[in-house]
């Protein structure tokens, strides 16, 4: 489907058939009141719902679709409106309108498409660039993760299958959807060869075979590729394309932007290798390289990134990372540049003695289990400003295009190393840069320090229980000063704290600043939020916990899946409805599914819940 506002504002085409609902019409329980968009088999109306008197977007079958192409249109109403996450376009509802045409209403969204602000802008700084694809990574694991039931089947591993810059929309609040799952395939459906964009699709779409969640990785890389180059990797020639995709035949981003990174460009031709099983194996996967490469470009997280892009994209300049993690220019005693790490790695490593409280596994609270416990790997080691790479304003101003158009030996083993977690030992670490001694060397060489003693003084209180000490503590802080890996660890306590003294005010306001990616975080938000009434919200973030990586705590996934099933449960038992006892059976299916190979109390409760709800 065409995005909706590359389209004119008045009808036309076969807009005009008489078969369609005229402007002024009541479709469902909205009012149409103009024409948003057509698309081959789809039109798209703006509407005015009026019983809650809201924006909303139909979306309607055109006339004289054929079967499989209305059974397709049916399967996407059915699947999104399954999917409750903040990065996918939401649907309320659906029916039929005058007993033919089926529609599915949709939440409006008032901003544009990422192909409009390509036309207007052609290329976007690479920090927007990667903003972009860690959030659409985080939209595509979730709904890959997802388990579905249509028509009386049951299916999981939902690909997109269309993902194009018509598709992406950013919002004036510089909010970023994902939207029209029209050719979406669940499970191992088999492709229908060219269903797609040509311009977009994985090589393996072009021909009829079963595709994974590597074919949107694919099409994400080409996506990211346009955004960085202002054009297309393999052109619009149709003939052309499919064969200039099996030879990775495209110049490399260094040919047109030779100052973008070299990470960013390795990631773009791992994405874009013609053989899937040498691309980033998942969606998150390739959101953890991109976050990686995103900090060591900007202290903001990347939804941050995106709301200052859309308020001016022309005037875009993100926050450099020399305001948040360089030390100032001064005397540092080169006693610390070694003892940095060991010094972070002690602070941190004392998280490991902290027990959280807990109550019954029916309630809201956290329950006390090995979930609790501190992961080995810890995510924060030491400032950034002594071990890290030197920032990018620090490389030479111009770097020669590489011969290959395909992942060189030494990028492709990077990146695979950086995915299993094992040390790139082939690839030599850049240079510290040198710092300079001055006269205000004792003004400067102090904050560090002072910052490390605050947060083991909160880690302290932490373990006593002194939960309202160690929120002081932390809130002493200027956060957004802190190294980007520092700041979130101290962010995820934070949140803690705030539960564990139900200062859930203060953790719905943290959740406004900080989007953090830890499955921790999103737990205790998702408990917050179900404690103030908000279903959608709370789903939503149980939901970005089961997805989400463990930083502090080791979220075993079978605790996660457990609670999210309670929490559906909760949910429909507050608000009865056939859409909540559905959630409410797939969640608990999902559960029994991963977790109950072997017997267990949680199990029995669970298969107990599903047989009682059962029609």
């Amino acid at each position: 489907m065409n995005d909706p506002r590359s389209m004119p504002a008045a009808p036309t085409g076969s807009s005009q058939d008489s078969r369609l609902p005229q402007l002024g019409t009541i479709v469902g329980n909205c009012r149409l009141t103009s024409l948003l968009g057509e698309g081959a088999i789809g039109i798209v109306y703006k509407a005015f719902e009026v019983d809650l008197e809201i924006e909303r977007a139909i979306k309607m079958l055109k006339p004289d679709a054929i079967d499989y192409v209305r059974r397709k249109f049916e399967a996407e109403a059915k699947v999104t409106a399954r999917l409750d996450h903040a990065s996918i376009v939401k649907v309320h509802g659906g029916g039929i309108w005058d007993g033919r045409l089926p529609f599915m209403q949709m939440e409006y969204i008032d901003g544009k498409s990422l192909r409009l602000l390509l036309t207007a802008h052609t290329t976007f700084h690479p920090v927007v660039c990667l903003s972009i694809v860690c959030i659409i990574t985080g939209a595509l694991e979730y709904a890959w993760n997802q388990s579905f039931s249509i028509w009386g089947e049951s299916g999981t591993k939902l690909v997109h299958r269309d993902l194009k810059p018509e598709n992406i929309l950013i919002s004036k609040s510089g909010v970023l959807k994902v939207m029209d799952f029209g050719l979406a395939q669940l499970g191992t459906e088999k492709t229908q060869s060219g269903w797609g964009t040509p311009q977009y699709m994985s090589p393996e779409q072009h021909g009829h075979v079963d595709v994974d969640c590597r074919s949107d990785i694919y099409s994400l890389g080409a996506i990211l590729y346009e955004m960085l180059c202002g054009i297309r990797p393999f052109g619009d020639d149709l003939d052309a394309i499919a064969a200039a995709k099996k030879k990775a035949d495209y110049k490399p981003v260094h040919h047109f932007r030779p100052s973008v990174p070299d990470e960013i460009c390795a990631i773009v031709d791992k994405c874009l290798h013609p053989d899937r099983e040498k691309r980033f194996r998942t969606c998150e996967s390739l959101q953890l390289i991109a976050r990686n490469a995103l900090a060591e470009m900007t202290p903001r997280p990347p939804e941050d990134e995106i709301r200052a892009f859309a308020e001016n994209p022309e005037a875009f300049v993100p926050v450099k990372l020399e305001k948040a993690g360089k030390t100032p220019a001064g005397f540092v005693p080169k006693l610390l540049k070694w003892l940095a790490p060991v010094c972070v790695v002690g602070l941190f490593g004392a998280l490991a003695w902290m027990v959280i409280t807990a109550t019954g596994n029916d309630s809201p609270m956290p329950d006390a289990s090995a979930a609790d416990r501190i992961a080995p790997q810890l995510q924060d080691s030491a400032p950034a400003e002594i071990t890290k790479s030197p920032n990018a304003s620090l490389r030479a101003p111009h770097v020669p295009p590489r011969p290959k158009t395909v992942p060189s030996k030494q990028q492709d083993t990077t990146l695979r190393n950086h995915e299993s977690g094992r040390p790139a030992a082939s690839v030599k670490p850049r240079p510290a840069p040198e710092l300079k001694h001055t006269q205000d060397a004792g003004a400067h060489a102090s904050p560090k320090p002072i910052r490390h003693s605050i947060l083991r003084r909160a880690i302290a209180a932490y373990k006593q229980k002194q939960f309202t000490a160690a929120i002081a503590s932390i809130n002493s802080l200027a956060l957004d000063e802190l190294a980007p890996a520092t700041r979130d660890s101290a962010v995820i306590l934070l949140a803690d704290c705030y539960y564990q003294t139900r200062s859930i005010q203060e953790l719905i306001a943290l959740s406004k600043r900080y989007a953090i990616s830890d499955a921790r975080y999103n737990t205790v938000l998702s408990l917050a939020f179900e404690i103030v009434g908000d279903q959608v919200l709370a789903a939503e973030y149980i939901d970005k916990a089961i997805i989400s990586p463990a930083r502090l705590w080791k979220q075993e996934r079978s605790d996660l899946l457990y609670k999210r099933a309670t929490l559906y449960r909760r949910r429909y038992r507050s608000a009865r409805s056939d859409a909540g006892r559905k959630n409410m059976l797939d969640a608990y299916r999902l559960f029994i599914s991963e977790s109950c190979r072997q017997p267990s109390g949680r199990c029995d409760e669970a298969k107990k819940v599903v047989q009682e709800h059962e029609r």
